[in-house]
């Protein structure tokens, strides 16, 4: 699994930050279909979390691509600015509790 160095949040902008999903198979990495998710959330160290479900409008194109995209427009999402260790969490019918999709993302806010 490769290391996200960091992603910027701009508060106040549009910026997106965009991610493609891969699931790890015995042949490789595959980009994952999301057809099937009910939702996802990112949480923040802060206890923030920002989910689909809630605020949709923060997540332009939604998060049911068939091309495993998901895209990220938290600038109008008024979290406070510093440093953050998030986790994606993907949800759908078999894993209604979700799943931690590669690990802690290092998100920095700037206001």
């Amino acid at each position: 699994m490769a290391t996200i160095d960091r992603e910027i949040i701009w508060n106040g902008r549009d910026n997106t930050i965009d991610f493609v999903l891969y699931a790890d198979q015995d042949s490789g990495c595959t980009i994952q279909n999301l057809s099937s998710v009910t939702h996802v959330a990112v949480t923040f160290g802060s206890g923030t979390t920002i989910s689909s479900a809630t605020s949709p409008e923060l997540f332009p194109g939604g998060v049911t691509s068939s091309v495993g995209e998901l895209n990220l427009q938290f600038g109008n999402a008024n979290l406070a600015p510093g440093a953050y260790k998030s986790e994606l969490i993907v949800f759908d019918a078999t894993n209604s509790n979700g799943l931690v999709w590669g690990g802690k993302i290092p998100i920095i806010v700037k206001g």
